[in-house]
């Protein structure tokens, strides 16, 4: 069969059930190819570049490693070869398998499996010789250099520099033991294999070969979403941490709750749309900020009340403190007591969302909201592109996890805090009015009612209002660390004195936004061809990076620590948001320029 009619016989992968993702380079297409078409004839599911990326994007980031974070890639198969030992694009990909984001969605990192597409033998060995005849090579030196760095970090990364690494052996290996697709058909997940199993002799021209839609399109909603709505069946969530799960299956009217699950792999969240009663509440107990605090008993509330009149209907309140500050202050409390429990990220100030982010939130639960005001966003897409999640003004809450209350909440009504409320896996509100609603977030309940919380109990006097004094980065500052990054690093920054106006425009269009424009300070460009589209680049203000996602920043004000962690840097704010990102073999580099960066001890 000629590859252009395997190509075409290849059905794009339902990225709605667990999948099998491959990672090889183009030159084994061949190969590669034919696996494929024989995996998906025995009935697994098959994700692959050339029948699921969406070719108007500018980059093969944006499909294939969201695709490997997803929580339904099951496994990762890694063609190894002279090729892919020297891509960046098949080194990013592996190295999606054990980021931090992705471990926490998967309860672990992404397994895979190498499979050799020719002779290999000692991994060591044979890296030996790719370097030698890379080095032989007719590459330009840059380009050599960045494929000997990826191999070297291919050896030390997944092969532990050693020849331990279990792989299958190629295809046509002499005296073969075991039937080459049995072998790695051996380590493919029962849950992967979704389609009727049809051989080669089975298939014909004539027969249709099933084909399925890959992910949703730019104006659906994420598959991924929290919360399903009313019309959709539920869905699995991303699950904040590996350490510490939040686990939340939702009972119906008719059960009772489930009990906590353990898993192998992943966790199954069951969601269930926000739901909203009212009823009319005699009196107002006691405020819970604890997450855990047992759910008060309705009838206890009055008793409560009137032994502790923490909400007489004029409290004393806070004077000189503008509702922009509660907020702010309050977003700070909900995620310090959120990051404890995991590592999302939980509210993030607007400023460091995107302008794409902001705009899909308006467009899809946020409406009425008024731009000016606009304070926090917690964006729950695994894509960060803004279409679900949780956005903060000076005077509401928008969510599309709100349908039953028009999708927003006025923060200055609202009395008391309950949560958890009747059931342990909602929050309620008590208004001024004494109404009551009862309110589901899914797994942002322990980031939302906290913030609700808070709100309420600064504006009351309850809660004191912590002062804070931002630390500001200059240009000035950010131009010297540009400097001190370039001293004695393999890798250097250049200003835009030296950079091609199409290599600055590349990198805004591509990954950094609009927003990236404004005061370009320098620019490492990481592409093997100099073109901008993909690297780090530095403004006046902001560190942005393809490796980032599109839009997706650093921010270097109130910078407070900056670590190195392998291909990553932690970073850490003065208010205690930790923030952690991939920067692949440039991860020294980009350390060493934000180290630069961090407040002093005396601010």
């Amino acid at each position: 069969m000629e590859l252009t009619e395997v190509l075409r016989e290849i059905r794009p992968c339902n990225t709605e059930n667990p999948y099998i993702f491959i990672s090889y380079s183009s030159e084994d297409k061949d190969l590669v190819w034919r696996d494929v078409l024989e995996f998906q004839r025995r009935g697994y599911n098959i994700w692959i570049d050339e029948k699921n990326l969406d070719k108007t994007q500018d980059s093969w980031r944006y499909n294939a490693l969201p695709a490997i974070e997803d929580m339904d890639c099951e496994l990762v198969v890694f063609y190894v070869s002279r090729h892919s030992l020297i891509s960046e694009g098949c080194y990013l990909e592996l190295g999606k398998t054990i980021e931090a984001q992705t471990q926490a969605i998967h309860f672990g990192p992404v397994k895979f499996i190498a499979v050799d597409v020719e002779e290999i033998g000692n991994i060591m060995e044979f890296s030996k010789t790719v370097y030698n005849d890379l080095r032989s090579g007719d590459l330009p030196k840059e380009q050599k250099q960045q494929r000997a760095i990826i191999l070297d970090k291919f050896k030390k990364d997944f092969f532990n520099s050693n020849n331990e690494k279990v792989r299958i052996h190629p295809k046509n290996e002499v005296n073969r033991k075991m039937d080459y697709y049995e072998e790695i058909l051996a380590s493919f997940p029962d849950s992967t294999r979704i389609f009727p199993e049809h051989r080669e002799e089975e298939v014909s021209a004539e027969e249709e070969v099933p084909a399925e839609t890959a992910a949703s399109t730019e104006d659906e909603m994420p598959a991924q979403a929290a919360v399903p709505t009313a019309e959709e069946e539920p869905i699995r969530a991303a699950v904040p941490t590996a350490e510490e799960p939040i686990r939340a299956a939702v009972p119906t009217a008719e059960e009772e709750p489930a009990g906590e699950e353990g898993g192998s792999g992943e966790i199954e969240m069951l969601a269930e749309t926000t739901g909203f009663a009212e009823e009319t509440v005699p009196g107002a107990g006691e405020t819970a900020f604890e997450p855990n605090a047992p759910a008060e008993k309705p009838e206890e509330r009055e008793d409560s009340s009137a032994e502790v009149p923490r909400f007489d209907p004029e409290p004393e309140k806070p004077e000189n403190i503008t509702h922009e500050e509660i907020v702010y202050q309050a977003m700070i409390a909900a995620n310090q007591q959120y990051q404890n429990r995991n590592q999302d990220r939980g509210f993030v100030k607007v400023r460091e969302v995107s302008d794409t982010q902001i705009k899909n939130a308006l467009k899809k639960f946020a409406a009425g909201a008024e731009t000016e005001t606009l304070i926090g966003f917690c964006d729950t897409t695994i894509s960060k592109n803004g279409k679900s999640g949780v956005l903060i003004t000076s005077e509401r809450l928008y969510s599309e996890m709100l349908k039953d209350t028009g999708y927003s909440l006025d923060l200055w009504k609202i009395k008391k805090v309950i949560y958890p409320g009747k059931s342990r896996y909602h929050g309620e509100l008590i208004y001024e009015d004494n109404t009551c609603c009862q309110l589901f977030f899914s797994i942002y309940n322990d980031l939302i009612f906290p913030f609700l919380t808070a709100v309420t109990e600064m504006k009351t006097g309850i809660r004191p209002v912590a002062s804070y004094s931002s630390y500001h980065v200059t240009k000035e500052m950010v131009k010297a660390a540009v400097a001190a990054a370039n001293e004695g690093s393999a890798y250097s920054f250049k200003s835009p004195v030296f950079l091609k106006e199409s290599q600055m425009r590349n990198a805004v269009d591509t990954y950094a936004g609009q927003s990236g424009i404004n005061e370009i300070v320098a620019m490492l460009d990481t592409t093997l061809r100099g073109n901008g589209k993909a690297g780090f680049l530095v403004t006046a203000g902001r560190l942005y990076s393809n490796d980032f996602g599109r839009g997706d920043y650093v921010e270097f004000d109130n910078l407070k620590e900056a670590a190195l962690d392998g291909s990553y840097v932690i970073l850490t704010y003065r208010d205690g948001y930790r923030k952690k990102v991939y920067c692949s073999i440039y991860a020294p580099t980009i350390c060493a320029f934000l180290k630069e960066l961090v407040m002093p001890e005396s601010a």
